[in-house]
């Protein structure tokens, strides 16, 4: 089914977002090795009720509390009970997570690439799997779910190097995001309380070739408040109109 008019500037406004903020050309993408890609899974999954660069300082700050330089040997080494003294005992410091239980998820997440991937979560991808299935294999770690998940997907395929999928952009799905949710929702592509399969078939029809374009809108949300009390329709913080207000029929 063809595009509307209207569905071909959405899909164009994220496509331009994406790109620019979301990920990067393949020349400048960051190889990763098996200690960076473990310290990335890490990351990716203490992303929940932080922000993205507060969970990316964990890793790191952790090394340096206990010594050791090695991501898996750290969380491996270390039982969960020692990593939530390591994470949130005041005496080494402010908290590095709002959860405790983080401390448990971490532990449990390197012994399941250790036991299962040779240590390294890069062989998640050593047989260039489908994207589903690479979704799958992430998401059958404890504290994993479709966002968090498919953030790891993306990053690892679009961000940085060495990771491949056998379908390759086609393969990796939008977050099931509350932002991304909220924005599509005000331009009338889905419900706000759609089914996560409903949101990836949209996603798949506004971008074939890379249906995680569609997390623009996050970029969207976040910048311009859409849907919420503080919308910002006709200017941000800095002034600039939103690119979907033309197309938007919630507009302000």
């Amino acid at each position: 089914m063809l595009l509307t008019a209207r569905e071909q500037v959405i899909a164009s406004v994220c496509s331009d977002l994406f790109w620019r903020w979301m990920a990067r050309d393949p020349a400048s993408r960051i190889p990763l090795d098996d200690e960076s890609a473990n310290a990335l899974l890490i990351t990716c999954l203490c992303n929940r009720q932080i922000g993205f660069r507060a969970a990316e300082a964990i890793v790191p700050e952790l090394k340096r509390r206990s010594g050791v330089n090695n991501t898996l040997e750290l969380f491996t080494s270390h039982n969960d009970i020692m990593l939530e003294f390591l994470m949130f005992d005041r005496s080494l410091g402010k908290s590095v997570h709002r959860f405790h239980y983080f401390a448990r998820y971490c532990h449990d997440a390197m012994v399941h690439i250790r036991d299962k991937y040779d240590g390294s979560a890069l062989n998640m991808f050593a047989d260039t799997p489908l994207g589903s299935e690479a979704l799958r294999r992430v998401t059958a770690i404890r504290g994993f779910a479709s966002k968090t998940g498919s953030l790891w997907l993306r990053l690892c395929c679009l961000t940085y190097s060495g990771c491949e999928l056998h379908d390759g952009y086609q393969g990796i799905m939008p977050a099931d995001d509350r932002w991304v949710r909220r924005v599509g929702s005000q331009l009338g592509l889905w419900d706000e309380n759609a089914k996560f399969d409903d949101i990836c078939e949209v996603a798949k029809r506004l971008s074939f070739c890379c249906p995680v374009e569609i997390d623009a809108l996050f970029i969207v949300g976040t910048d311009w408040q859409c849907g919420t009390d503080k919308q910002m329709c006709n200017g941000n913080e800095e002034g600039e109109v939103c690119p979907l207000l033309r197309v938007c029929p919630s507009a302000r």
